[in-house]
């Protein structure tokens, strides 16, 4: 992770849900007979999978494995509805919880889980394929209002404090020339080639330069898995033309392209796959 503080930019920052995400929440939900407890459990596991994304996305580490919420023994419990995640970076247990898409409030239950850092609320789309963090508290009322939720970077600053410190000092004796603020926060974008692929992380990173600023953007699986053979990432131009690209010949953890580009202009970067192409556009 680079030596860059969490930015208050990411508050808010709209993640979508990927096919498979979908399917495992359908599967939790189908095993209720209860309509109601089906439709929670459903939306629970939907929003978790929006903060494990954005966990993913700040390389935090995240141990699914540790999350109680996989269990059956919970899951398959009407009367238990847990939705948890443990951040290994910061030895806490998170707990998830959906907020409603026209919802100005969290209504919370009357039973708060204990031993959880915090409740992180995700509020999620009419379509229910995306969904946006809108903070974390610890529920001391049954209801509060969103907009009164602390911003979610705030909690997650210790962890990446505590990543930032464990790089190397020879990292940051070499930078002193320059100032750490050289790099700036990275710009994220999640594309859904379909169902053979799923979502793909497009990873922007530019450090500030003169005459122009150095970019690089790389392109990875949601879920770490390789990317297989045909996948296309490349810089175009306003007509679409790629000026540069790189195509996966075998399966490759991700793809990568380094340029360089004038400060303050966009430039556009195309991911495609058989028959489909996304374009998305990058500010500088």
């Amino acid at each position: 992770m680079s030596l860059t503080i969490i930015s208050q930019e990411l508050n808010f920052f709209e993640i979508p849900i990927g096919i498979k995400a979908r399917k495992k929440a359908q599967e939790i939900a189908s095993q209720q007979i209860d309509i109601e407890i089906a439709k929670k459990k459903y939306l629970s596991t939907l929003s978790w999978y929006v903060v494990f994304t954005y966990l993913k996305m700040l390389d935090i580490n995240v141990n699914p494995e540790e999350s109680y919420c996989w269990n059956p023994v919970f899951y398959l419990n009407p009367r238990r509805n847990i939705t948890d995640i443990f951040v290994s970076d910061l030895e806490e247990r998170l707990e998830v919880f959906p907020v409603l898409p026209d919802a100005n409030f969290v209504s919370f239950p009357d039973e708060v889980i204990e031993n959880r850092l915090a409740y992180v609320c995700v509020q999620l789309n009419k379509g229910l394929t995306t969904g946006i963090i809108r903070g974390h508290t610890y529920p001391k009322e049954g209801i509060i209002a969103l907009d009164k939720l602390t911003p979610f970077t705030e909690l997650l600053s210790p962890a990446n404090n505590a990543m930032c410190a464990s790089t190397s000092s020879a990292t940051v004796s070499s930078a002193s020339s320059t100032t750490v603020n050289t790099e700036i926060p990275p710009e994220f974008k999640f594309i859904d080639l379909g169902e053979s692929i799923g979502t793909v992380k497009l990873t922007a990173t530019r450090k500030l330069g003169s005459p122009k600023n150095d970019i690089s953007v790389v392109a990875q699986s949601d879920d770490n898995q390789p990317l297989p053979p045909g996948v296309e990432l490349a810089l175009v131009n306003k007509e679409g033309k790629p000026i540069i690209s790189h195509s996966s010949s075998k399966e490759e953890k991700h793809l990568q392209l380094s340029f360089s580009r004038t400060p303050g202009k966009p430039y556009l970067i195309r991911l495609a796959f058989n028959n489909k192409e996304v374009i998305e556009q990058f500010s500088n």
